[in-house]
């Protein structure tokens, strides 16, 4: 299985463009033919309730995505389990990330630049093998399930300021960390809050006996 950045093609005006977007109906051009029930008619909903009997079988269903709606595909990056299969797979859009800041500050260029082609596109597909079953299995992250959730909970979908929260994904991870005992306070704060706390009944001089009596005396209290 080849995992390395090769990329399909295709002719599009529009980009690349993220697997949230609402699809037309298309016909079916990849490798079963139409044999699938879920072919004749491809939308991201057929992808995200299919499985696949191989990472490549997954590919291709996503290239005929990727062409209906307008861009690329190149094979990305996978992951290993223990005993050297793969357990992960990504596809990406072909203009996803950026390219590299060197060939822009190359003073001793002789020849022009190529044309911009990575302007940072977001559309990816990621599978994971399903061991008990041995598919392929399309798996939201879980942070944009519960962040979907939400949303629609509260009916924020056309909220400026919560479109512009979600779109920062560098604050993603912050969320993590958000709980009543933390009240609103900054990451590091947070850490040395607890670090503060904890230091009130445990030291150096304590065994791991202590450690653990300590704690789960703090915890019941």
């Amino acid at each position: 299985m080849d995992i390395e950045g090769e990329a399909t093609y295709f002719e599009s005006d529009e980009g690349g463009q993220n697997m949230n977007e609402t699809l037309e109906n298309v016909s079916c051009t990849c490798a079963c033919c139409g044999s699938s029930r879920y072919c004749g008619v491809l939308t991201i909903e057929d992808i995200r309730n299919h499985s696949w009997m191989t990472a490549d079988a997954a590919y291709e269903c996503y290239v005929s995505y990727a062409k209906s709606v307008g861009f690329g595909v190149r094979k990305g990056d996978a992951a290993r389990g223990k005993d050297g299969n793969y357990t992960r797979r990504r596809f990406f859009c072909n203009k996803a990330g950026y390219r590299e800041e060197k060939y822009y500050n190359n003073s001793n260029r002789k020849r022009e630049h190529k044309a911009e082609t990575r302007t940072g596109c977001e559309a990816k597909l990621s599978i994971y093998l399903d061991e008990s079953s041995s598919v392929w299995r399309w798996h939201p992250d879980e942070f944009e399930l519960r962040w979907a959730k939400m949303v629609d909970t509260f009916g924020l979908q056309n909220n400026e300021w919560v479109n512009i929260q979600y779109a920062r994904k560098k604050n993603w991870a912050s969320s993590y960390l958000m709980d009543k005992f933390c009240a609103e306070f900054r990451t590091t704060s947070r850490c040395e809050g607890i670090n503060n706390y904890v230091k009130t009944f445990i030291n150096s001089c304590h065994c791991l006996l202590d450690l653990v009596t300590n704690l789960e005396g703090r915890i019941w209290d």
